[in-house]
């Protein structure tokens, strides 16, 4: 996890979060998180942005190396200015931590080396670390550039708290769409089943009636597919079964009580109901098209752009699944190099 942070590969580390998210705890030798490495990396800035969407363990964002550094110290000292900035958004952040030398981030920037884009951050920081009662203590400005600075940065921090209400905002909104499609989906099953392709037998020998008829032996009501496509009929509703039933399992799980805000495991069995329901829509429609469909039509019409379709798909994902295995194996080169030296 460190070495693939440090060497900026962004989608091995997001695997392994995904795989074991307890391993972004793990700290190296000399006590650096995660996300100080991420100021050490060949992209920090992304790789931090990343990291931060959606991170569950914010108080790491104070936890400190042997040197008590932050990581908030260690982006002043390598002038990471975007860094900086990003985590000045992180309302969890303690801006006036020290390190063992009893010195701030802001104290490094202003004891270090000046740069000519070094002032905005010190503005920022002295912000950010300041009570606003004593903001008037600023370093000296005309009033023009002092109003500019104070509605820009305020404006930066007040995105904080509007990320937090439209994170929880697009939650809601996600929960109702998931909910309308859930909903739909069933209806649209429930409804299927009781009137499957092919329609339904009108006439024939009503239930219980001692008639005997040989050449008409169907009973009114029943599915004209079941005498005609018996086999594709069976697979037709085992499908629609399926999506039913995946359906209203997600109903069921996005009306019950408990937190849908970061409850993984719930959004873990949506997003699989949510696969299963796909795959049984696409079953049904199948099944439900080769009913109703001359055998030779339904080849050339269905079958064919079926086939176009998901081989595209799978050279997509065969592309991605490559990538990424060749972004493991470097990463398991470089870890077997460094522990045989």
């Amino acid at each position: 996890m460190h070495l693939a942070v440090i060497r900026g590969r962004d989608r091995v580390v997001a695997s392994l979060i995904l795989a074991y998210p307890e391993s972004v705890r793990e700290v190296t030798d000399i006590g650096e998180t995660i996300l100080h490495l991420t100021v050490k990396s060949e992209n920090g800035c992304k790789m931090l942005r990343g990291l931060l969407e959606g991170f569950k363990y914010k108080e790491m964002l104070n936890w400190k190396d042997e040197e008590g550094n932050t990581v908030l110290h260690l982006a002043a000292v390598r002038k990471q200015h975007e860094v900086i900035k990003l985590l000045l958004l992180q309302p969890e952040l303690d801006v006036n931590a020290v390190n063992s030398n009893k010195l701030k981030a802001l104290d490094i920037l202003l004891k270090g080396p000046k740069q000519s884009n070094d002032q905005e951050i010190v503005e920022m920081l002295h912000l950010a670390s300041t009570p606003k009662a004593d903001n008037q203590e600023l370093p000296e400005q005309s009033q023009a550039d002092e109003t500019v600075i104070d509605v820009d940065t305020k404006g930066k921090y007040s995105t904080s708290k509007m990320d937090t209400a439209n994170s929880l905002e697009w939650l809601g909104e996600l929960r109702s769409g998931l909910m309308v499609m859930a909903v739909l989906i069933a209806t649209v099953t429930f409804e299927v089943a009781l009137n499957p392709p092919g329609g339904l037998w009108q006439d024939g020998v009503p239930a219980g009636s001692n008639i005997t008829r040989l050449m008409n032996s169907h009973r009114p009501g029943k599915a004209i597919a079941g005498e005609t496509s018996p086999n594709s009929l069976t697979w037709f509703m085992v499908w629609d079964s399926i999506g039913f039933l995946a359906s209203m399992s997600i109903i069921v799980v996005l009306t019950s009580p408990s937190k849908l805000k970061g409850n993984t495991t719930r959004w873990k069995y949506i997003r699989l109901m949510m696969w299963v329901v796909i795959a049984s829509v696409h079953m049904v429609f199948l099944y439900g098209v080769q009913i109703t469909t001359a055998s030779n039509i339904f080849k050339r019409a269905v079958i064919a752009p079926f086939v176009f379709f998901y081989g595209v798909v799978g050279l997509l994902a065969l592309r991605s699944g490559w990538s990424l295995l060749t972004e493991w194996c470097d990463l398991f080169k470089e870890l077997w190099t460094k522990k045989n030296r």
